[in-house]
């Protein structure tokens, strides 16, 4: 009877290890499930992270020239995004 108390909570602790070692498809996809429900219950608030997108279209080609463009055309294009 000693011997199953000890065993029992063993196996539940390696087959937890297994799993989370192996990650199979399902439990990816209950972790991803669960966590997106998190974040919609309780999202984080917004902050700035810095990051700016510029988007380099036919437009821009033909006002600035072919690409690449010299790194001092793209310095003020991220400062201008920037502001």
């Amino acid at each position: 009877m000693a011997r199953a108390r000890i065993l029992a909570p063993l196996l539940v602790l390696v087959a937890v290890l297994l799993l989370v070692r192996v990650q199979p498809g399902p439990l990816v996809s209950l972790r991803n499930q669960v966590f997106d429900q998190l974040q919609r219950s309780w999202p984080r608030p917004w902050q700035d992270a810095g990051v700016r997108v510029i988007d380099i279209d036919e437009a821009s080609l033909a006002r600035i020239g072919q690409w690449p463009w010299p790194r001092r055309v793209i310095a003020d294009l991220v400062s201008s995004a920037h502001s």
